[in-house]
């Protein structure tokens, strides 16, 4: 709990500057405060928290960890390709299911083109779940190109 509200504080204490020490954060034993230094990232929003998260998402050893930071990268990357790497990688690599739906998933948000490949893949994964995500952001994300 301690650890947790650490991780709060150099949030609202330093915002990018707290970025390189919430990256040490992941190295916890807890997996709520890897959680909780992912969610911090998200707050904070900045790029540089792209590859601190694509890091965590492809080497957690909790998927609920590896889940949180597939889809704070839709949220970070924006228009980043680094995100499309790490998002990319872990549809190739994840073993866990809601892992992948959650990569999927912030494949829809990040306004690049290459995206829809990588989402094309997606629509031939081994569960039929991802399948089914990737289908309805495929869907989307035509969408917003005939708008």
């Amino acid at each position: 709990e301690v650890r947790i509200r650490a991780v709060e504080a150099l949030r609202d204490a330093g915002t990018v500057s707290a970025i390189p020490i919430l990256e040490k954060v992941f190295e916890d034993k807890a997996s709520s405060v890897r959680l909780h230094a992912a969610l911090m990232l998200r707050k904070i929003g900045h790029r540089s928290g792209v590859p601190v998260l694509g890091r965590a998402v492809l080497a957690d050893t909790d998927p609920s960890v590896r889940a949180a930071c597939a889809r704070y990268l839709g949220t970070l990357g924006v228009k980043d390709p680094r995100a499309l790497g790490y998002l990319s990688q872990v549809l190739a690599e994840e073993k866990e299911p809601a892992v992948r739906v959650r990569a999927v998933e912030a494949l829809g948000f990040l306004q690049l083109p290459q995206a829809t490949s990588v989402l094309e893949t997606a629509l031939m994964d081994r569960d039929s779940g991802v399948r089914i995500r990737a289908t309805e952001v495929m869907g989307r994300v035509l969408a917003k190109d005939f708008e």
